[in-house]
C-alpha cells in the first residue's frame, strides 16, 4: 500500500474544450519508509578503529542510502481542444 491520494473534476466548454483539474498527495502517512541500504557484512580494505581496551573494530554495516520522501502536494490541470 504506498499511500497516494488523487483527486480530479473534469469540465467542459462549448462541447469542444475541455479542462481537468487535479490534485494528487503522495506519500499521505509522511512515513519514513527505508527504500535502499548498503549492508556490509566484512571488508578488510575498511580503515580499523582502536578504542581504549584495545579491541580492534571495522567500520561498515547497513548504510542507508535513500529514505522515501517527505508528504509530497502537485496541483494540475489539462486542457483539451
Amino acid at each position: 500500500m504506498s499511500g497516494d491520494l488523487r483527486i480530479a473534476k473534469d469540465f467542459r466548454f462549448m462541447n469542444r474544450i475541455g479542462m481537468t483539474l487535479s490534485g494528487d498527495l503522495f506519500n499521505a502517512p509522511n512515513k519514513r519508509t527505508l527504500l535502499q541500504a548498503e549492508t556490509q557484512i566484512l571488508n578488510n580494505a575498511a580503515p580499523s578503529t582502536s578504542n581504549p581496551s584495545g579491541v580492534t573494530s571495522r567500520s561498515g554495516g547497513n548504510r542507508i542510502t535513500e529514505l522515501q520522501s517527505p508528504r509530497i502536494w502537485r496541483l494540475g490541470a489539462k486542457f483539451n481542444f
